[in-house]
Formats: C-alpha cells, structure tokens, sequence
C-alpha cells in the first residue's frame, strides 16, 4: 500500500526511451511467464525466469528516471528493484540445471549476496525522504555505488568463467555419447555467453573512458542492453529441446560397474536388462577391469559398426552400440576411448567423413550439394558437419574441393 499510495496521481513524462521501456519491462514480465509455465526443462527455467524478472526490475528502474516519477515522489529511492548481484549466480544456476539431471546444493550461497542487496535497499527504502537522501548523498553515491559496481563486474566474470566450464566439460561428455550432438550441444548459450562477456568489458571501457573525460556514463544504455541479452536467451531457451534424455544418457556412461555389469552373456538376459535396467543379481556378469582394454570388444565394436553400417544412422549413441553388443554404455565409451585414443563422437564421425570423400571423389554424387552429401553420410547439421570435418581433415570441405578443382 506504501509503494501504491506513491503512484496514484503519478503524472507519467513520456518521451521514446520511456515507451520503450514499458515494451522491455512488459516483454521481460511475459517472457519470465512463458518461462515458468514451459514443461521443457522446467526445473532450470525458474533460474532463468528469475533472471529475467530481476532485468525487468532494472528496467522499471530506468523507467521511474526517465518518466520523471523519482522526481515527483523521492520517496521511492531505494526502490529494492536493483539486484545486480543476482546477474551473474541466476545465469550460472540456469546454465548448471539445464545439464545436470541432479539437483544443485546449496542454492542459497550463491543467492546470499543478492539477497543481502536486496535487504539493503529495502532498509533504506523504509527511510524517510530526508535520512535517505542523507545516505545517498553520503553513502551510497560515494562510497556503496562503486563498490557494488565493481562486486557486480567480478561476481559476473566468475560466473561467466564458471558457466563456460560447465558448458565445455558437458560437450566433452556428449562426444562420450552421442555421434550427433547438434540439438543438445547448447551452442547458442555459448555464442550468446560470449556476447554478455563482450556486453561487460564494454561497459567497463565505457565506464573508464566517461571517468577519464567527464562525461555520463548513462551515455551508455547498460541496463537495457544487458536485458535485451537476456530477453534473446529466454527467447532460445524456450526453443530448447529437452535435456532429460541426454542428462540421464550421461549419468549412464558415468555410472560405476558395480551398479551397471560389464558383461551380460546370456541374449535373453541382456535383452531384458536392457528394458528394465536391472540385472544387478544375476550371476553371469564378468567382473570390469577398467585398467585393462578388451581388445576383442572393441573388435566387436569395430566389426559391427562397419558390418551394418551404423554411422549412417544420424541419432546414433553410444547406447545403440551397447544395447546390440549386450555390454553397458560405460564399458562401450570407455573401450573406445582407451582403445582407440579418441571419442565415441570421433569415432563414428572419422566413418562419416571417409564415406563423404568416397562419395565426392567417385564423381556418382554430382547432383547433390555438399551439405545434401553430408546428410546422406550421417550428417545431421552443417554447423557439426564443418566443424567435424575440418577437425578430421585439416581443412574445410569447400576448401578441399577447391583444391582438387
């Protein structure tokens, strides 16, 4: 009622900046919704709905500047609407809960200097008009100010950098996995990363260039840029796929031989282990010995994978190869792993490209494009396909063609 009481009678200056406010401030309330109510992923986009409302707040306080509302009621200073110091945890935690099927621990602590500020402002939001000017004449302008500027700038390096970790350790684990991560491997989180890192060092050279010439930092749209970012990643996440298959694929490839055998030799058996996933008493199982390589079993790999053509199969995991040799997905990856120095992605991938210049070098396939060629040899997306090849090769497709030409 206090903050409400404020606003009736509030005369509202209109000018572009403040209508597009109102659109960024209605966009983030509606996108932090969607995000809420969307079943895909559900568990980690209430971290990133929550990052999305915390930008809508910066907004709305643009939007109390420039409409002139600070103004007509300095009672609403310290407004608690500014949370900078959630930026970069929610981000993180949304990153972490998207590629991880348990639950993180201890949320709070990465929470607690967000809630801290939030306290902070609400305390002195509770002031009267003249002991809040007081503090923010004499305290917070000051001093409070720059140091929480700078806490924001280092709490979002650290959780970028953190962010980028679990990104790259998550793709190394897909390669472990999957021939074909092109729908999961959340690339467009990594660019759109990069995007917010290069938004900060900007900020901060911007910062440093209207200390060293005296001119506004406002200059500088910060807050609204920053959630435009967000506003795009909400946007993509919405879009995502869902995670829960991959995150429990992986947690199979992780999970120890106690709980997943190595060996289940009768057929019958292995099918229905493979159904049901258990078979844990079943006393036909060959102990693992995971210091050893099975050559037989990567033979067996070898064998099958080139005898049914598997590669050709776009979806294929490491799981496929394991439900048809009978043996767990962990014994399969890492057999091929220690066997052959490289990945199960790698692998698969090294078929790919051989059958690609096969194909492209026979002259039969003229009338498909490359990229027509690279989905007939087990190629799911250009993006993959380029990458794979030029990694493999040493060069692009394009440019090895021009080569031969």
């Amino acid at each position: 009622m206090h903050f409400i009481s404020y606003l009736i009678g509030v005369i509202i200056h209109f000018s572009f900046n403040v209508v597009l406010l109102i659109v960024g401030i209605v966009t983030g309330l509606l996108a932090s919704i969607i995000l809420l109510v969307e079943k895909t992923n559900k568990a980690a986009n209430k971290y990133l709905a929550a990052l999305v409302l915390l930008s809508a707040g910066a907004l709305f306080h643009n939007f109390l500047i420039e409409s002139s509302i600070y103004k007509q009621h300095p009672g609403l200073y310290f407004l608690p609407v500014i949370l900078s110091l959630g930026i970069g945890p929610l981000l993180y935690l949304y990153v972490t809960r998207l590629i991880n099927v348990r639950k993180i621990e201890r949320v709070w602590l990465h929470l607690l200097p967000m809630l801290t500020q939030f306290i902070l402002y609400f305390i002195c939001f509770l002031q009267n008009e003249d002991t809040k000017y007081t503090i923010y004449a004499t305290i917070f302008e000051p001093y409070a100010k720059p140091i929480q500027n700078i806490a924001v700038y280092i709490s979002v390096a650290i959780y970028i950098y953190l962010s980028f970790k679990e990104i790259n350790a998550y793709k190394l684990k897909l390669n472990s996995f999957y021939s074909n991560n092109f729908k999961v491997a959340l690339s467009w989180l990594q660019r759109l990363l990069y995007v917010f890192m290069f938004y900060y060092l900007l900020l901060i050279f911007f910062i440093i260039l209207s200390n060293a010439f005296h001119f506004s930092e406002y200059y500088f749209p910060s807050d609204f840029v920053r959630c435009i970012i967000i506003f795009i990643i909400a946007f993509f996440a919405v879009r995502q796929n869902s995670l829960i298959e991959m995150q429990h694929n992986i947690k199979s490839v992780e999970e120890d031989d106690e709980v997943m055998p190595e060996k289940i030799t009768d057929p019958e058996t292995a099918n229905l282990f493979v159904q049901t996933d258990i078979a844990a008493s079943v006393e036909v199982f060959i102990p693992a010995k995971p210091q050893e390589i099975n050559t037989d079993l990567l033979q067996k790999i070898i064998d099958l994978t080139e005898a049914e053509v598997l590669y050709l199969n776009e979806e294929l995991t490491v799981a496929d190869l394991a439900n048809k040799l009978g043996y767990s997905t962990k014994t399969i990856s890492r057999t091929i792993n220690s066997g052959l120095q490289k990945s199960f992605s790698l692998f698969i991938n090294e078929y790919r490209v051989k059958l690609f210049q096969e194909k492209r070098a026979s002259g039969k396939f003229n009338h498909l494009s490359i990229m027509g060629l690279a989905y007939d040899c087990g190629f799911n997306s250009k993006s993959t396909f380029n990458r794979v090849y030029k990694e493999i090769t040493g060069a692009s497709p394009k440019e090895q063609k021009s080569a031969i030409d």
